[in-house]
Protein backbone atom coordinates (compact mmCIF):
# COMPACT_ATOMS: atom_id res chain seq x y z
CA UNK A 1 0.00 0.00 0.00
CA UNK A 2 2.96 2.52 0.67
CA UNK A 3 3.45 1.97 -2.89
CA UNK A 4 1.13 3.34 -3.80
CA UNK A 5 1.23 6.60 -2.40
CA UNK A 6 3.70 8.31 -4.51
CA UNK A 7 2.03 7.17 -7.53
CA UNK A 8 -1.02 8.77 -6.10
CA UNK A 9 0.36 11.66 -5.54
CA UNK A 10 2.26 12.39 -8.74
CA UNK A 11 -1.27 10.96 -10.54
CA UNK A 12 -3.64 13.51 -9.14
CA UNK A 13 -1.06 16.36 -9.47
CA UNK A 14 -1.12 15.67 -13.30
CA UNK A 15 -5.01 15.46 -13.29
CA UNK A 16 -5.13 18.52 -11.08
CA UNK A 17 -2.81 20.68 -14.15
CA UNK A 18 -4.86 18.59 -16.85
CA UNK A 19 -7.97 19.98 -14.81
CA UNK A 20 -6.97 23.81 -14.69
CA UNK A 21 -5.45 23.78 -18.15
CA UNK A 22 -8.83 22.75 -19.18
CA UNK A 23 -11.02 24.98 -17.15
CA UNK A 24 -8.77 28.46 -16.48
CA UNK A 25 -6.45 28.71 -19.20
CA UNK A 26 -9.67 29.52 -22.02
CA UNK A 27 -9.69 32.40 -19.41
CA UNK A 28 -6.09 33.73 -20.58
CA UNK A 29 -6.53 34.40 -24.01
CA UNK A 30 -2.64 35.57 -24.22
CA UNK A 31 -1.86 31.98 -23.29
CA UNK A 32 -4.78 30.06 -24.68
CA UNK A 33 -2.56 27.92 -26.82
CA UNK A 34 0.03 26.89 -24.34
CA UNK A 35 -2.72 26.07 -21.86
CA UNK A 36 -4.55 24.00 -24.37
CA UNK A 37 -1.29 22.29 -25.55
CA UNK A 38 -1.09 21.58 -22.10
CA UNK A 39 -4.22 20.12 -21.51
CA UNK A 40 -4.43 18.22 -24.26
CA UNK A 41 -0.94 16.44 -23.93
CA UNK A 42 -1.26 15.64 -19.65
CA UNK A 43 -4.64 13.56 -20.87
CA UNK A 44 -2.05 10.85 -22.22
CA UNK A 45 0.55 11.33 -19.81
CA UNK A 46 -2.41 10.29 -17.13
CA UNK A 47 -3.32 6.86 -19.23
CA UNK A 48 0.58 6.23 -19.79
CA UNK A 49 1.05 6.39 -15.67
CA UNK A 50 -1.37 4.42 -15.23
CA UNK A 51 0.06 1.93 -17.70
CA UNK A 52 3.43 2.17 -15.60
CA UNK A 53 1.29 2.02 -12.50
CA UNK A 54 -0.01 -1.57 -13.94
CA UNK A 55 3.20 -2.72 -15.27
CA UNK A 56 5.08 -2.45 -11.95
CA UNK A 57 2.27 -4.13 -9.98
CA UNK A 58 2.55 -6.95 -12.82
CA UNK A 59 5.62 -7.31 -12.63
CA UNK A 60 5.97 -7.53 -8.86
CA UNK A 61 2.80 -10.07 -8.70
CA UNK A 62 2.96 -11.69 -11.74
CA UNK A 63 0.96 -10.83 -14.99
CA UNK A 64 -2.57 -12.30 -14.23
CA UNK A 65 -5.44 -12.08 -17.46
CA UNK A 66 -6.74 -9.40 -15.42
CA UNK A 67 -3.53 -7.57 -15.53
CA UNK A 68 -2.85 -7.98 -19.19
CA UNK A 69 -6.37 -7.39 -20.48
CA UNK A 70 -5.97 -3.88 -18.27
CA UNK A 71 -2.93 -3.29 -20.16
CA UNK A 72 -4.19 -4.04 -23.37
CA UNK A 73 -7.49 -1.68 -22.49
CA UNK A 74 -4.94 0.80 -21.61
CA UNK A 75 -2.84 0.85 -24.57
CA UNK A 76 -5.55 1.31 -26.45
CA UNK A 77 -6.73 4.31 -24.82
CA UNK A 78 -3.35 5.66 -24.58
CA UNK A 79 -3.51 5.16 -28.56
CA UNK A 80 -7.44 7.03 -28.88
CA UNK A 81 -5.71 10.13 -26.32
CA UNK A 82 -3.07 10.30 -28.91
CA UNK A 83 -5.01 9.83 -31.78
CA UNK A 84 -7.55 12.80 -30.86
CA UNK A 85 -4.83 15.08 -30.14
CA UNK A 86 -4.99 15.69 -34.28
CA UNK A 87 -8.83 15.52 -34.40
CA UNK A 88 -9.13 19.11 -35.79
CA UNK A 89 -6.74 18.00 -38.77
CA UNK A 90 -9.01 15.44 -40.40
CA UNK A 91 -11.98 13.52 -38.80
CA UNK A 92 -9.82 10.56 -39.57
CA UNK A 93 -7.95 11.07 -36.26
CA UNK A 94 -11.55 11.57 -34.61
CA UNK A 95 -12.63 8.01 -35.45
CA UNK A 96 -10.02 6.19 -35.41
CA UNK A 97 -9.47 7.53 -31.85
CA UNK A 98 -12.95 6.66 -31.08
CA UNK A 99 -12.12 3.31 -32.36
CA UNK A 100 -8.67 2.98 -30.06
CA UNK A 101 -10.78 3.89 -27.35
CA UNK A 102 -13.80 1.37 -28.35
CA UNK A 103 -10.96 -1.37 -28.36
CA UNK A 104 -9.80 -0.06 -25.02
CA UNK A 105 -13.54 -0.86 -23.50
CA UNK A 106 -13.97 -4.04 -25.04
CA UNK A 107 -10.52 -5.04 -23.29
CA UNK A 108 -11.52 -3.73 -20.02
CA UNK A 109 -14.98 -5.40 -20.44
CA UNK A 110 -12.69 -8.75 -20.71
CA UNK A 111 -10.75 -7.63 -18.07
CA UNK A 112 -13.30 -7.38 -15.75
CA UNK A 113 -15.16 -11.10 -16.27
CA UNK A 114 -11.37 -12.31 -15.24
CA UNK A 115 -11.25 -10.98 -11.94
CA UNK A 116 -14.05 -13.37 -9.83
CA UNK A 117 -12.60 -15.03 -6.88
CA UNK A 118 -15.90 -16.48 -5.81
CA UNK A 119 -18.07 -17.21 -9.28
CA UNK A 120 -20.73 -19.08 -6.92
CA UNK A 121 -21.62 -14.96 -5.75
CA UNK A 122 -24.56 -13.63 -6.97
CA UNK A 123 -24.13 -11.14 -9.41
CA UNK A 124 -24.18 -8.02 -8.26
CA UNK A 125 -26.74 -7.02 -10.81
CA UNK A 126 -28.97 -9.56 -10.30
CA UNK A 127 -29.32 -8.61 -6.56
CA UNK A 128 -29.97 -4.38 -7.46
CA UNK A 129 -31.37 -4.63 -10.96
CA UNK A 130 -31.86 -0.92 -10.33
CA UNK A 131 -28.40 0.00 -11.23
CA UNK A 132 -28.76 -1.79 -14.80
CA UNK A 133 -31.84 0.75 -15.02
CA UNK A 134 -29.81 3.73 -13.80
CA UNK A 135 -27.00 2.73 -16.17
CA UNK A 136 -28.99 1.88 -19.22
CA UNK A 137 -31.22 4.95 -18.84
CA UNK A 138 -28.16 7.08 -18.60
CA UNK A 139 -26.73 5.92 -21.49
CA UNK A 140 -30.06 6.40 -23.61
CA UNK A 141 -30.11 10.13 -21.81
CA UNK A 142 -26.50 10.65 -23.13
CA UNK A 143 -26.89 9.26 -26.90
CA UNK A 144 -30.24 11.17 -27.08
CA UNK A 145 -28.51 14.72 -26.44
CA UNK A 146 -25.28 14.02 -28.15
CA UNK A 147 -27.06 12.37 -31.32
CA UNK A 148 -28.71 15.51 -33.33
CA UNK A 149 -24.95 16.88 -34.16
CA UNK A 150 -23.48 13.53 -34.82
CA UNK A 151 -24.54 13.02 -38.73
CA UNK A 152 -22.47 10.17 -40.17
CA UNK A 153 -20.96 9.51 -36.82
CA UNK A 154 -24.39 8.40 -35.63
CA UNK A 155 -24.00 4.68 -35.70
CA UNK A 156 -20.52 4.40 -34.34
CA UNK A 157 -20.72 6.74 -31.55
CA UNK A 158 -24.29 4.19 -30.53
CA UNK A 159 -22.01 1.11 -30.65
CA UNK A 160 -19.56 3.38 -28.32
CA UNK A 161 -22.03 4.30 -25.78
CA UNK A 162 -23.39 1.09 -26.03
CA UNK A 163 -19.62 -0.73 -25.06
CA UNK A 164 -18.70 2.06 -22.24
CA UNK A 165 -22.45 1.42 -20.67
CA UNK A 166 -21.50 -2.65 -20.57
CA UNK A 167 -18.42 -1.75 -19.36
CA UNK A 168 -19.79 0.08 -16.17
CA UNK A 169 -22.38 -2.37 -15.91
CA UNK A 170 -19.49 -5.28 -15.30
CA UNK A 171 -17.11 -2.93 -13.46
CA UNK A 172 -19.77 -2.84 -10.74
CA UNK A 173 -20.83 -6.34 -11.03
CA UNK A 174 -17.28 -7.17 -9.47
CA UNK A 175 -18.80 -6.17 -6.22
CA UNK A 176 -18.56 -8.88 -4.38
CA UNK A 177 -16.33 -10.72 -6.11
CA UNK A 178 -13.47 -9.26 -5.50
CA UNK A 179 -11.57 -7.67 -2.58
CA UNK A 180 -13.18 -3.91 -1.89
CA UNK A 181 -8.94 -2.38 -2.54
CA UNK A 182 -9.60 -3.75 -6.40
CA UNK A 183 -13.37 -3.11 -6.59
CA UNK A 184 -13.71 0.62 -5.50
CA UNK A 185 -10.95 1.99 -7.71
CA UNK A 186 -12.06 0.71 -11.47
CA UNK A 187 -16.01 1.04 -10.39
CA UNK A 188 -15.28 5.04 -9.48
CA UNK A 189 -13.03 5.07 -12.42
CA UNK A 190 -15.91 3.56 -14.95
CA UNK A 191 -18.33 5.59 -13.64
CA UNK A 192 -15.87 8.66 -13.99
CA UNK A 193 -15.58 7.79 -17.19
CA UNK A 194 -19.27 6.83 -18.09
Amino acid sequence: MKSLLPFSFFYFSLLFLHVYAGQFGPQSMDNAAVFEWIRDALKPALVGSLLVWIGFFAVRYGFTAFTKWMITGLVFCLAGDVLLMFQEMDDVWFTSGLGAFLFGHIAYCVAFTRTHRRDHEVALLKQQGWLLVLVAGYAVYFFSKISPSLGSMLAPVMLYTVVISVMALLALNRYGKVCNRSFWPIAVGAAFFV
